[in-house]
């Protein structure tokens, strides 16, 4: 079976949806993809995307997207943030160093 692949994120402003992804190569490299789409009921009352904007659709489409940028760019900094922290450890560790301060009896 295969494995599914779900959104990592989704961001929606008025009628229109960012869908953010995680990717990963096969060297373990992560980047981040996006795909939007509009949303609107048809007749039935049923939820359809469609790949097409009007033009009153622009500006909700251009906040989505930029709020997407913003919320890759936070975990990108997270992720940095994480990756030298745990090369810190490794470093301190590796040099005979404590993760934790002993108290002076």
């Amino acid at each position: 079976m295969a494995k599914e692949n779900k959104p990592t994120h989704e961001i929606r402003i008025d009628n229109i949806r960012a869908t953010i992804w995680t990717n990963v190569s096969s060297t373990g490299e992560t980047w981040f993809s996006v795909t939007t789409c509009r949303l609107y009921k048809n007749d039935a009352g049923k939820w359809i995307d469609s790949r097409s904007y009007g033009s009153h659709d622009l500006l909700s489409l251009a906040n989505t997207v930029h709020a997407a940028r913003f919320w890759i760019e936070d975990q990108l900094a997270l992720a940095h943030e994480f990756a030298s922290v745990s090369q810190q450890l490794v470093d301190s560790l590796s040099k005979g160093g404590s993760t934790t301060k002993r108290r002076e009896a």
